[in-house]
């Protein structure tokens, strides 16, 4: 085996890679906010739901950061189910709308945990083991822009199903402890 060979197979694997990441990445229509979505500033909300179309794709590094979520997400849920927990309604979609009927925001909740007869909802992030170690109190979701989107998206979520209920936030990180 050569090294040039060697080379040339690791550039290869590193560009199929990235083309079918790059083949993942959509645009789709926005005619409302999305609950996972929900931004700080007013005025970036406004233009990503009316200026869409002119919003940057993101790139194949963070495509393979929500492929990656999404098969770290299908492992906490079965880690919860070998641990004897029922999950239930599982990516759920949901609408909040306004007084006059019309949708203004829609997401998708990961599902439910069964509880001693209660239903609690879950959201399931993968993090690093150093930023979930930082995530004690809900003060310190509202410390950064990412973690106070967590909260926004599980309010909206707990507003769709009106529940009075302190959402349970599930981190990759948990189930990775050895």
């Amino acid at each position: 085996m050569s090294l040039k060979l060697t080379q040339k197979l690791a550039d290869e694997l590193v560009e199929k890679r990235r083309q079918y990441l790059a083949s993942k990445i959509q645009k789709y229509p926005v005619n409302q906010f999305r609950a996972s979505d929900i931004h700080d500033c007013d005025r970036y909300m406004v233009y990503s739901v009316l200026n869409w179309k002119d919003r940057a794709l993101h790139n194949e590094g963070l495509q393979a950061i929500f492929e990656r979520g999404k098969k770290e997400e299908t492992e906490v849920i079965k880690d919860l189910l070998d641990l004897g927990y029922q999950v239930i309604q599982q990516q759920i979609p949901f609408e909040i709308k306004n007084r006059e009927n019309k949708v203004i925001c829609r997401g998708k909740i990961d599902g439910k945990v069964l509880y001693q007869g209660e239903a609690i909802p879950v959201e399931i992030k993968s993090m690093n083991i150093n930023t979930f170690r930082f995530l004690n109190t809900l003060d310190d979701f509202k410390k950064r822009p990412l973690h106070r989107k967590y909260l926004r998206q599980m309010q909206l979520s707990l507003i769709h199903i009106s529940e009075p209920t302190r959402p349970l936030y599930i981190s990759y990180a948990v189930f990775c402890l050895k």
